[in-house]
């Protein structure tokens, strides 16, 4: 299978990745294997699978390396071989394409976390910043293991949080390793901005109709850190989506080496949604990793906060997409429109009072607080999803800080409302 060879840098867009790989575009795909006579085999590909071989082809993109990305490639080969006569031919074009794109490294350092197939439209209204320079990182000599039994009870609604007030640029975090070894690496993901600045933001991507991957419903937002044995005192939090959170989990261990300990796991509807409000609310919290040490890649959506803040803003945005908000077609309903305009944009804790005000349009709603799971993982738990999804997941694994025990106690009972 001859592949294009003149590259430098890994492909940026799905649709160069397609004409490297030499996979035919259009709204059905064709058998990619080759006939005893030399031909290509011309039978159709069902729809489903050429959906899933351009969503994958987005996922590709954003691993930033072969070695990253070689169990997706492996499926898209064979996705594109019919299951008839060409299966075997899978391993082909794998080697060739490995031929090709195994030197390859991600110019880009903004290869996003995301999973699921979605694009990094999330920063349509989330333009990342631009890069600043590799900062010098310090070692923490005193990373902590936490033996304690941690509580697994989840933040409750009733506690109040106010948006903190961010630091200027601190020195970057770095995560050590059990044996005091520099690992991963974090940077600030931008200045500090005010809470009038994030809080217009976050009304425009309210006001704004819901794009096609934000439509879907069924999904999950979680949190994760890194293993105990790989916290230092700060409690680096990522915050993601994923439709399978077990799959995400082992894609994350497959790609970074290590397996995560999932702190929260909510359900939530328009959950694409949900994660852009959720990092938009947590701007002067956001981090980077400058380069994973397991696949290289510059994660980006760490968050240096508690565990009550990470599962108190998720749990205002899950309820906020309870309280349908959008009609059929995506677009704010007209009450709710005029709810957003209304509010007080340097107020921090705004968005808590308009997602759980009582309005006399909603005299019907009050059985919003019964219907969200909130599954926080207790010590066992996390033990028995390591042994589950002893894959970590594939999009980004950056900073395992110490996680604080105490956060979780904290949390009280969220599971009135946000899963």
């Amino acid at each position: 299978m001859a592949v294009t060879a003149s590259l430098t840098a890994w492909p940026a867009t799905a649709s160069a990745l397609r004409e490297i790989l030499k996979i035919s575009s259009g709204s059905k795909l064709k058998c990619h294997g080759q006939t005893k006579k030399g031909n290509t085999c011309q039978v159709d590909t069902s729809q489903a699978n050429t959906a899933l071989v351009a969503r994958l082809l987005d996922q590709i993109i954003g691993h930033g390396s072969f070695e990253a990305a070689r169990a997706l490639l492996d499926q898209v080969a064979h996705l594109i071989n019919c299951q008839k006569n060409h299966q075997k031919g899978a391993s082909l074009h794998l080697s060739a394409w490995e031929k090709v794109l195994g030197s390859l490294q991600s110019l880009s350092d903004e290869t996003d976390d995301q999973d699921d197939g979605s694009t990094s439209e999330e920063d349509l209204d989330d333009t990342e910043p631009p890069h600043t320079p590799r900062p010098v990182s310090y070692r923490n000599v005193d990373a902590q293991k936490d033996d304690t039994t941690e509580e697994t009870t989840p933040c409750c609604q009733s506690c109040s949080c106010s948006t903190k007030t961010a630091k200027k640029f601190n020195p970057p975090e770095t995560t050590p390793s059990k044996d005091g070894v520099d690992k991963h690496h974090f940077e600030p993901f931008g200045p500090t901005q005010s809470t009038t600045v994030i809080n217009t933001a976050i009304k425009k991507l309210l006001l704004r109709p819901l794009m096609d991957e934000e439509k879907q419903l069924a999904g999950r937002i979680y949190i994760f850190t890194f293993p105990s044995t790989y916290r230092t005192a700060t409690p680096l939090l990522k915050i993601g989506y994923s439709k399978d959170l077990k799959t995400r989990m082992a894609s994350w261990k497959s790609q970074c080496g290590y397996t995560c300990e999932v702190l929260g796991d909510f359900n939530a509807e328009h959950y694409a949604k949900v994660e852009k409000l959720v990092h938009k609310q947590l701007t002067n919290q956001r981090k980077r990793e400058t380069g994973c040490p397991g696949c290289g890649v510059w994660h980006k959506e760490w968050f240096n906060t508690s565990s009550m803040d990470a599962c108190k803003t998720v749990g205002i945005w899950t309820t906020w997409t309870r309280r349908e908000p959008y009609d059929d077609e995506g677009n704010i309903k007209d009450e709710w429109r005029s709810r957003i305009e209304s509010v007080d944009l340097s107020d921090p804790s705004c968005w808590e009072s308009l997602v759980n005000g009582v309005y006399d349009e909603d005299v019907d709603e009050s059985e919003l607080s019964d219907e969200d799971e909130f599954q926080w993982s207790s010590e066992d738990e996390s033990q028995d999803t390591h042994t589950d999804t002893d894959d970590d997941d594939v999009d980004d694994i950056d900073e395992y800080e110490t996680y604080d025990t105490s956060d979780k106690s904290e949390c009280g009972d969220w599971s009135d409302d946000d899963d």
